[in-house]
């Protein structure tokens, strides 16, 4: 069943030291539920643009395209940009075969898709590389999923953009089992116990920021630190029940109630941290709550 991934990054949250100041946009809309016997042509796609990097008209009338083609007859590439591309089924990709289908580039360069991969990998906003991935993963097409995987690479984004990211998201098992054979990203667990573990007793979670770095996103900025607020056993903390991420203006958001630093999630994201030489800056919650003024 598919589920709701990432709906609002950048979440004003109480606990917060100042309200979150930047005006960065990390929305993301779940796909959209299709029907398995559903295969259609490709809505009506924009070819206006500036010089050569648009879509081919073509790809509005298909049909004909498809014509030409069964009937033996050699047509020139189609050129689309990679978002374009994407939109197109896999059925049709087959159809019209994929050495007639050409990515095109804002340098006026195209590339065929036929060998499963570009030259170089193209740059997306993370949101649309996490949508468009986890549709295709969801919707079991292998082509666009490996696709996506080997010749995309998500923006820079800079701290903010990494508090914004530092969420839990409960995907269901197969799903987390899929994102890892498609990318080096790891789905984990809210429960560590190996027994429970064994009977399937535990929910799985992504962490976006994992899959970012999983799809070559890089960090941008200088003297990268971040607070992690230690929420440890037995520590008295009116307001605060699970470990958190923080910096002067934002606080993570989407943890769990009762995540520590012993846990699981907590533990990857310092893993994803230390992979980005993010320093994390370790104090009690106790004193995250005092300099937050909730103490």
């Amino acid at each position: 069943m598919r589920k709701l991934l990432l709906t609002l990054f950048c979440v004003s949250v109480p606990l917060a030291l100042a309200a979150p100041g930047d005006d960065l946009d990390f929305t993301v809309i779940a796909p959209q539920e299709k029907k398995a016997e559903e295969v259609k042509t490709p809505s009506v796609m924009p070819t206006d643009g500036e010089g050569c990097y648009v879509n081919d008209p073509r790809i509005n009338n298909l049909a004909a395209v498809l014509d030409s083609i069964e009937s033996g007859e050699d047509i020139d590439p189609i050129k689309v940009k990679i978002g374009t591309y994407l939109e197109f089924s896999s059925t049709y990709i087959q159809k019209i075969g994929q050495k007639n289908v050409h990515i095109v580039t804002e340098d006026c360069a195209s590339y065929p898709t036929e060998l499963g991969d570009l030259p170089f990998k193209i740059a997306m906003n993370f949101n649309e590389v996490y949508n468009r991935l986890i549709s295709a993963i969801q919707d079991k097409d292998e082509i666009k999923a490996r696709f996506i995987a080997r010749n995309v690479i998500s923006r820079p984004i800079d701290l903010a953009g990494v508090m914004s990211l530092l969420t839990l998201n409960e995907i269901d098992k197969e799903l987390a089992a899929e994102i890892r054979k498609y990318t080096s990203a790891k789905p984990v667990k809210d429960n560590s116990r190996p027994q429970d573990v064994e009977r399937g007793k535990y929910k799985t979670y992504l962490i976006p920021l994992d899959l970012f770095r999983a799809t070559g996103g890089k960090v941008t900025g200088d003297n990268l630190e971040i607070g992690l607020a230690n929420f440890s056993l037995g520590a008295a903390c009116s307001g605060m029940d699970s470990s958190a991420f923080y910096t002067k203006s934002q606080l993570s958001t989407g943890w769990l109630p009762g995540y520590r630093n012993r846990d699981e999630p907590v533990i990857r994201a310092r893993s994803i941290l230390k992979s980005y030489s993010i320093k994390v800056n370790e104090v009690g919650c106790r004193d995250y709550l005092k300099q937050a003024g909730r103490l």
